[in-house]
């Protein structure tokens, strides 16, 4: 398992979807209680996620967890 690729897909479908629906990262960091550098930093690959992490951004995206892998 490649975990640096794991981060990289996760953080690029975060951005797709994001971007799907207009919000900027600063808005959806705001939405889910994250500074907008982090959620970058996620979006970007850079960041290992809880599962919490993960599910609150799944949820603001309105989008199933499963869908950002």
């Amino acid at each position: 398992m490649d975990t640096r690729k794991d981060r990289l897909r996760f953080g690029q479908r975060v951005r797709e979807c994001r971007e799907e629906q207009s919000l900027s990262q600063r808005k959806l960091a705001l939405m889910i209680g994250m500074d907008n550098t982090y959620l970058g930093r996620i979006e970007a690959g850079r960041c290992n996620l809880s599962i919490d992490t993960m599910s609150r951004i799944a949820s603001a995206l309105d989008v199933e967890i499963r869908e950002l892998f």
